[in-house]
């Protein structure tokens, strides 16, 4: 699998324990092992650019998946797509729910990388299948965090 990773800004989380959630997430989504996906840090600006290049909204978020598959009968060459995260609105979130920063950083990739695998919350069920599957990747983190850092 290959997981590039681009830093606009300091990601706070050290990439190996990034590549070792990625690598986790899309082993255990029986991904095909020639899978491409990148990860990109930015800060508000930047996302709340492609915010609203992307989908219409002129203000910055959290995180945004860019699928290169969505909509497509089979994938272009196993490339997922991109995962962009907001270090700087993911620290004034983790200060808001009172959490660590490398926690919230890891949920956003998380939360990003399933939508890329194929995971929504638009209807009711698709949300709790795929908040199901964030909790029991964040589990994964939280037991096994202190062996990459």
């Amino acid at each position: 699998m290959e997981i590039m990773i681009d830093k606009y800004v300091d990601p706070i989380v050290r990439e190996n324990c990034i590549y070792k959630m990625v690598w986790t997430i899309l082993k255990e989504e029986s991904m095909p092992e020639d899978t491409e996906i990148s990860i990109v840090f930015v800060n508000n600006e930047k996302i709340r650019e492609l915010s609203h290049q992307y989908r219409g909204l002129s203000r910055p978020t959290n995180v945004l998946s860019f699928s290169m598959i969505e909509g497509m009968p089979m994938p272009f060459n196993n490339i997922l797509g991109d995962v962009v995260i907001s270090v700087e609105y993911a620290k004034k979130e983790a200060e808001d729910l009172g959490m660590n920063i490398e926690d919230r950083i890891i949920q956003l990739l998380i939360h990003g990388t399933l939508h890329l695998v194929g995971y929504d919350h638009i209807r009711d069920d698709d949300y709790e299948k795929m908040q199901e599957r964030e909790e029991f990747f964040f589990k994964i983190w939280k037991k096994e965090k202190d062996q990459c850092i």
